[in-house]
């Protein structure tokens, strides 16, 4: 793991995912060929998606022929959580003349010490709102919700599991992305078809594979249609 608060082992690409509350660090090494720091200024900004009011600037410094980004920890913690785009430019020091030359997006995350709201993304949120609409429809024939600035209706228990497989599926790609990022292995997703698919191949194979057939078969029928993890 690198040391951040070493400039030699800042990320050298912007990162995906900024804490607030954090200290922000990375570094460009390939720009100072074209654009040298002594003539050459570099700096970033980000809007808010959703909310085009929401901003904040960046300034990089330099250091030899590299330019260094690095915000503090109280400057970060005064910024708002949410999507923003961002757009890097260089700027000429003799005439003010600007470029853009970069673009991306950063994810801006609440900081767990002291924020209140719920760390989940969009998706984990969909999916826990739906598992509860599935337990209370029985009740309701029309479901409206709104998580993080969307909205739909929901008319029917097929478009309840329909909405939620496919939240699930969202969640679960984070969660596997994450778990890639703390370099931990991950498990392998199967779908329903697939298992009913490896149960009949099975079945062909004789007496001697009942046992192991029966116990599969007992799996499909108890866990929901959607999704399987089996570890192997």
């Amino acid at each position: 793991m690198a040391n951040l608060f070493d400039s030699t082992e800042y990320p050298t690409t912007e990162p995906e995912t900024l804490t607030l509350g954090d200290r922000w660090v990375w570094k460009r090494e390939d720009l100072g060929g074209d654009y040298a720091p002594a003539s050459y200024a570099l700096s970033y900004d980000a809007r808010k998606e959703g909310a085009g009011s929401t901003t904040f600037s960046i300034s990089a410094s330099e250091s030899g022929d590299n330019y260094i980004v690095e915000v503090a920890s109280a400057t970060t913690a005064a910024y708002t959580a949410g999507t923003y785009s961002w757009a890097m430019y260089i700027t000429r020091s003799s005439d003010s003349e600007r470029l853009k030359l970069d673009s991306g997006k950063f994810e801006v995350v609440e900081n767990l010490a002291t924020s209140s709201a719920d760390p989940r993304s969009h998706a984990g949120k969909m999916v826990g709102y739906l598992e509860t609409t599935l337990e209370s429809l029985a009740q309701k024939l029309t479901t409206a919700y709104s998580v993080s600035d969307r909205s739909n209706t929901l008319r029917s228990m097929d478009e309840v599991r329909s909405e939620l497989n496919y939240q699930k599926t969202v969640y679960n790609r984070e969660v596997q992305k994450d778990r890639a990022k703390s370099g931990k292995k991950n498990r392998t997703k199967y779908s329903s078809e697939v298992l009913k698919l490896w149960l009949g191949i099975i079945l062909l194979h004789g007496e001697k594979l009942k046992q192991g057939a029966f116990r599969l078969s007992v799996i499909i029928q108890e866990l929901e249609p959607a999704d399987y993890w089996l570890a192997f």
